[in-house]
């Protein structure tokens, strides 16, 4: 490339309504009017996601953006659409929300400043009384447990500067917050689940693809380790892989589990009088899917489990105790990030997404259905409570679907006289009337060199026909997956004329363990081949035109189009990274403690490995880049910390490669912002209309 180094010089900043101050960068090739206002209207659409039903059933506390950062409102489950109340404070960006069992209160997480920092707080469904239980403190990290009674809470604490998580119960009428002993100084304790008698903690410990389950005694001493739940069946701890796990009142526990297998399953283990556990029993499981959330009814068999069927989610009813008993449950959109069950089990209100549907909320009625629901586990990794408790999760950006089809029976009938009710949208959710038609994806199989099986979805515009210039879209993560949801980055350069194709790359879940686990560390450069196989298939299928093939990316994706733009320089002719890594040294550095003790497995472990980190940074080879590249960063971001796209911007101007970097004051890793996402959506899209036009 040739063109001279742009200045850096960026216009007199705005301020917006919240106070927050934000800069757009003048790029030199404008959108058309028409454009620019359909991609305001795709990246700021507000949606709703999180619910937690009323222990009565009949309101709905869940998150929302209308008001342009996310905030919690409360609305009766048969309101209008007017009839909704905001109650979070202004300025609270609202993460999870859980309604007490006698629901008096709203727990919730609050991500201070846009960072990943959470603080947990209590208000009443009225928005009175909030008050802050816990993660004050500047370097805090609260992770959400689970209501125990009406009065106490559970949740783990990271302190921010050591890489250890612990349980903690918080008595709301007090304030008190006691620490579980056991669980101090030992790992990463994320709480899943409370006992019934309140004696126990079911905790998930262990970094990124490699976490466990173990048992801890809340009046334990602080020298007496927790018990590994599936320590029985899997002695050597690196093979003890379990997730979500739920004490049920028959003195089980029930969990998600891959441990000696492929698939994520449905399996139980049984606890004696004095709580070890037995051995591991699989209750339900598929060859084609992972299973990423389940309910389980008070009869001890009767469950609702959530499938994901390649990036697809399927909602199965089925008797455990009866193979071939199981059905599916209509769905009107294709990706269920999050859900609530009512008490009872005769309802449910779903968080839902598709190809041109932003998160939002549907009613689901199971006229006829009395089995009484013990416990819950969540999806998407969302917070999660039991007996009569809520699971809530979190969609990320992402592919569009297919259209949906009318449900299939999975294996078998629902029984006589048991029909479900269609989902219908809550009538409280916000508009999307003013979104433009939008794209629906089609998937696309290929291979890599070496065989191994990837996918991925293509987004045509309506009118392309041929090799068009198109933009190839990398997920974060890694251990994440491109799925058919709402992708606003993609709709927004779909719209602007770009063809855009998002693989689902070695490391991405949804396809098993071995091959989400198959960039882990030293394998990570065998991973690497995917991005050229990627750019070969394009262009075989006549769908790319050289020469004209740009690639962009958030967090892990970010740090792939670094890696493909500097290992590929001659394939892509623009790039543009939101919240990547440039230099693994750095980030171990400067992460969060608790992450980066986290991600070793998956990246390496500086202590031991520094030169293998430093040859799989993309900073140690920017000055091969010759494409132009715009960086993009929150500036709370403590998560990717903001200094590695700065960095990579000084490194790629010296390089004299074409460049710019835009900060999003007050946003963290993920931008949630109306105005910020706005602007993140303008800003890539007209830069890969400026250079690949």
């Amino acid at each position: 490339m040739t063109q001279a180094l742009r200045s850096g010089v960026r216009p007199a900043p705005r301020t917006r309504q919240d106070g927050r101050v934000s800069r757009l960068p003048e790029l030199a090739a404008a959108l058309s009017e028409a454009t620019t206002h359909d991609v305001t209207a795709i990246a700021a659409v507000p949606g709703g996601w999180c619910p937690s039903l009323s222990p009565d059933g009949t309101r709905v506390a869940y998150i929302t953006d209308r008001s342009g950062t996310p905030r919690i409102e409360v609305a009766p489950l048969d309101g209008g659409a007017d009839d909704w109340r905001v109650v979070s404070p202004l300025g609270h960006e609202a993460i999870s929300v859980a309604w007490s069992p006698d629901g008096g209160h709203l727990a919730y997480l609050v991500s201070p400043a846009g960072s990943i920092r959470a603080e947990l707080h209590l208000l009443r469904p009225d928005g009175t009384g909030h008050r802050l239980l816990a993660g004050g403190g500047p370097d805090e990290t609260v992770f959400a447990g689970g209501w125990i009674s009406p009065t106490c809470y559970s949740f783990s604490l990271a302190d921010g500067r050591s890489p250890h998580a612990v349980v903690h119960l918080v008595d709301i009428t007090t304030g008190a917050v006691a620490p579980v002993p056991s669980t101090g100084g030992r790992g990463f304790f994320v709480v899943t689940s409370v006992s019934w008698d309140g004696r126990r903690v079911l905790a998930r410990r262990g970094p990124r693809g490699h976490r466990h389950l173990v048992l801890a005694e809340v009046d334990a001493p602080a020298d007496q380790d927790p018990i590994r739940l599936l320590a029985a069946d899997f002695p050597h701890i690196a093979d003890d892989l379990g997730e979500d796990g739920r004490f049920t009142p028959d003195g089980r526990v029930f969990l998600r589990t891959n441990a000696g297998r492929d698939r994520m399953v449905l399996a139980s283990v049984p606890l004696d009088a004095d709580g070890h556990p037995g051995r591991l029993t699989v209750h339900a499981e598929r060859d084609d899917a992972d299973l990423e959330g389940y309910a389980l009814g008070g009869d001890g068999h009767t469950a609702i489990l959530v499938w994901n069927v390649g990036g697809s989610s399927e909602l199965e009813v089925t008797d455990l105790g009866e193979p071939g008993s199981g059905w599916t449950v209509p769905l009107p959109e294709q990706v269920l990030p999050g859900w609530s069950l009512q008490s009872d089990g005769r309802g449910m209100v779903l968080e839902l997404t598709g190809p041109c549907s932003p998160r939002s909320l549907y009613r689901v009625d199971l006229p006829g259905w009395d089995a009484g629901f013990a416990a819950v586990s969540g999806v998407d990794g969302g917070a999660v409570y039991a007996a009569g408790g809520i699971s809530g999760g979190s969609g990320k950006d992402g592919a569009s679907a297919p259209p949906v089809h009318p449900p299939a029976l999975v294996t078998g009938e629902a029984p006589a006289g048991l029909r479900f009710g269609s989902a219908h949208r809550l009538a409280a959710m916000p508009s999307t009337a003013d979104l433009p038609e939008l794209v629906v994806p089609t998937r696309q199989r290929y291979r890599a060199p070496d065989g191994t099986p990837l996918e991925g979805w293509l987004y045509r515009p309506r009118n392309a026909h041929g090799p068009e210039p198109t933009v190839i879209s990398f997920h974060g993560g890694p251990e994440s997956q491109e799925r058919p949801a709402y992708g606003l980055l993609i709709q927004s350069m779909v719209r602007s004329g770009m063809t855009v194709f998002a693989p689902n790359v070695r490391g991405s879940s949804g396809y098993g363990r071995a091959f989400m686990e198959s960039d882990d560390n030293a394998a990570r450069p065998d991973s690497f081949q995917d991005i050229p196989a990627t750019v070969d298939f394009l262009v075989d299928s006549g769908l790319a035109r050289p020469g004209a093939i740009g690639v962009q990316g958030w967090s892990y994706g970010g740090y792939l189009v670094l890696t493909a733009l500097s290992r590929w320089p001659e394939l892509f002719a623009a790039g543009a990274t939101h919240a990547g890594m440039s230099d693994l040294l750095s980030f171990f550095a400067e992460t969060e403690p608790w992450m980066a003790a986290a991600s070793v497995t998956e990246y390496g472990d500086p202590a031991g490995q520094a030169d293998l980190l430093r040859a799989l940074s993309p900073l140690t080879h920017l000055d091969r880049v010759r494409a132009p590249v715009l960086l993009v960063h929150g500036d709370q971001d403590t998560n990717v910390p903001v200094n590695e796209s700065i960095r990579a911007h000084a490194a790629l101007r010296t390089a004299g490669v074409p460049t710019d970097l835009v900060l999003l004051p007050g946003e963290g890793h993920t931008i949630v912002g109306a105005e910020q996402r706005t602007e993140l959506a303008l800003a890539v899209t007209r830069w890969f209309s400026r250079w690949m036009s």
